[in-house]
């Protein structure tokens, strides 16, 4: 890991690398990515997004653990999907920031996904698989972070982060 990541953030990378932060949409595609060594090109969006923008990861840590777990590993599409999540390139549009709840309602209606990928999901009915903690006995660790917290503070980060893009007309040089 890199000088000046903290406890946290190591803590956060192997939960994340691992499936196991709690919140499924993520966490299966993980898992299926550890397991297989592939996901399609949606959930590699997805579960970067979600590690560089909530999980507040290094962006060398997340480029990193994709390009050792990928079967299929380009540094032509992986770097550069880590830099539109994390807001250096294409700055004038702004990072991705996913909703990975959302994300998993959107993209697993039936939940047969993460079922498939995390089976300690069996035990809670229809409905729930994607927000288990809404469920009396959710069966996968509480979420590391709050997905709409963190969804709020990305995009509040971003935003102080384009304000300091933004030319000042203090400082503005005009030719003579």
């Amino acid at each position: 890991m890199p000088i000046g990541v903290t406890d946290a953030q190591r803590d956060r990378v192997h939960a994340w690398r691992e499936g196991r932060t709690g919140i499924p949409m993520p966490d299966a595609a993980m898992r299926e990515l550890a397991t297989t060594g592939w996901i399609n090109f949606r959930l590699r969006q997805l579960v970067t997004s979600y590690g560089v923008q909530l999980l507040e990861l290094p962006a060398i840590e997340v480029g990193s653990a994709l390009a050792e777990m990928f079967d299929d590993y380009e540094p032509g599409i992986t770097w550069p999907q880590v830099g539109l999540n994390d807001g250096t390139i294409m700055q004038e549009r702004g990072p991705r920031i996913l909703n990975p709840v959302k994300q998993g309602h959107d993209l697993d209606p039936t939940e047969a996904y993460v079922r498939r990928w995390l089976p300690e999901l069996r035990t809670v009915p229809p409905g729930f698989a994607h927000e288990p903690w809404n469920w009396l006995d959710n069966p996968l660790r509480a979420p590391i972070v709050d997905h709409k917290a963190a969804f709020r503070a990305a995009r509040a980060r971003w935003g102080n982060q384009k304000k300091a893009l933004l030319p000042r007309e203090d400082v503005l040089l005009t030719h003579v």
